[in-house]
């Protein structure tokens, strides 16, 4: 199994954590902007229509947490076929466990 140097894994964290920060954002900004039609509008039109856009807030938020999953799944699958790939020259040779390296 191959691993990922802490630098590596870190950058990727701050990008996820920047794209979910972008995604909540968004999707919280607009589902409380149609809240607040709910809550303070005057006619059934309001209503209907803070309905509506707090729907898409919510289901903006729900399809970009589901992406983000998918782009971590995709993202292991192509670093799996990456190091799966990869020719044995490339690869750093491996030690047994008593020190000595063994053959691939």
């Amino acid at each position: 199994m191959e691993r990922v140097s802490a630098f590596v894994g870190v950058a990727y964290g701050f990008s996820l954590l920047g794209y979910l920060v972008a995604v909540l954002g968004f999707g919280l900004l607009v589902s409380a902007l149609g809240a607040g039609f709910l809550t303070g509008g005057q006619s059934d039109g309001s209503f209907v229509i803070g309905g509506f856009i707090f729907l898409l807030g919510a289901g903006s938020t729900v399809a970009g947490l589901l992406g983000m999953l998918y782009k971590v799944i995709a993202d292991g699958v192509a670093a799996g076929i990456e190091n799966a790939v990869a020719t044995p020259a490339s690869r750093p040779a491996r030690e047994s466990d008593d020190g000595s390296p063994r053959s691939q």
